[in-house]
């Protein structure tokens, strides 16, 4: 889709004519008016437009003093673009943003100024701290930053906001990534950095979701094992869901894999404590895993044998018959013979 020439000059004179109506912006540019209002919020964030209320009452667009100071530079584009062909409108966007800076690091300029760390919670909700202080942030700018915690890697922009807006156009999608961004708080701008391969997350936030990771591949992997991991602390951490009121496409599937992980590491941790004697934090560890899979036979058997080893005799066998009981309700199988043989003796 081409960006058409005269909508340079019209947009300088837009700036430059006093005070405009949404109305008149929408009459004069001829876009959509979700498209328009995503427009109008990134030129107000960044200080090129103020709002202010008319004599009736309806609000107006007036350019500031920063707004005016970018005729030159439209002007400029106008006529770079009527000495040579129109450009793209991505192409001119981006010319745009360089003329008009989002407030974004970039990997060569020194970050934003933070009074301490920032750290970013992700599971059960989402929460940006910067030293101690949350901060608050629009949806736009969370599943922003959330995305980017979640790949923990630069993204370029088109892939960004192909898969974050994946229901519409590339050039809605574009519009919709330089809107998150344009509205990013201080806070939030602080934590994104852009690289020659895109928008990544700045280096040494802390996570909570990347610290649950390490613990679960240490249990599930075979790496070192703390003293501070068997503990009642790391099964609540095991027992936190990624965002679970969240249900965009690419947040489901990384739930999913978290999900995953920890259900194993969960398990893993239960077997850790009952060899290690530490019997009640061994079951709470294997009912954590039970109740995110109550199908799943491996920490049924868990439980049963530290239900044994505490010698609760009545307990491990009321373990068996609810598990054969939802098993058999839930999908018409039969606990498996090694599982049934853990409590053989209490049955005959």
């Amino acid at each position: 889709m081409q960006f058409e020439r005269w909508s340079l000059p019209l947009m300088g004179e837009i700036l430059l004519r006093g005070a405009t109506r949404r109305d008149e912006f929408r009459s004069l540019l001829g876009i959509a008016p979700d498209l328009l209002d995503s427009r109008l919020a990134a030129l107000v964030d960044s200080g090129i437009l103020s709002v202010e209320p008319a004599t009736d009452g309806v609000e107006q667009y007036v350019a500031t003093e920063k707004g005016r100071g970018l005729e030159p530079a439209i002007r400029a584009l106008d006529e770079w673009s009527r000495a040579w062909d129109p450009v793209a409108k991505d192409d001119l966007l981006e010319i745009l943003e360089a003329v008009v800076p989002s407030g974004v690091p970039d990997d060569d300029s020194e970050p934003l100024a933070v009074a301490g760390t920032i750290e970013m919670s992700v599971l059960e909700s989402f929460d940006l701290r910067v030293d101690g202080v949350s901060a608050e942030l629009s949806p736009g700018s969370q599943r922003l930053l959330v995305f980017l915690a979640l790949r923990d890697r630069a993204i370029a922009r088109i892939a960004l906001a192909g898969t974050m807006w994946p229901d519409v156009s590339e050039g809605r999608a574009g519009d919709s990534l330089r809107s998150a961004i344009a509205r990013l708080e201080t806070p939030g701008r602080a934590a994104l950095r852009l690289s020659s391969t895109g928008l990544r997350l700045t280096e040494g936030i802390v996570i909570d979701l990347h610290e649950a990771q390490s613990l679960a591949h240490r249990l599930v992997y075979g790496g070192e094992v703390r003293n501070s991991d068997l503990s009642t602390a790391s099964i609540a951490t095991l027992s936190r869901e990624l965002l679970p009121d969240w249900y965009d496409d690419w947040m489901l599937a990384e739930a999913e894999d978290w999900r995953y992980l920890r259900m194993n590491a969960l398990e893993s941790l239960a077997q850790k404590l009952f060899e290690t004697g530490l019997l009640g934090e061994a079951t709470t560890a294997a009912r954590a895993a039970m109740r995110i899979d109550p199908l799943r036979e491996s920490p049924q058997a868990t439980l049963i044998r530290v239900q044994l080893a505490m010698g609760n005799q009545a307990a491990a066998a009321d373990v068996f018959v609810r598990y054969r009981t939802i098993l058999h309700a839930a999908v018409g199988l039969a606990p498996t013979k090694q599982l049934a043989d853990l409590v053989g003796d209490l049955e005959r």
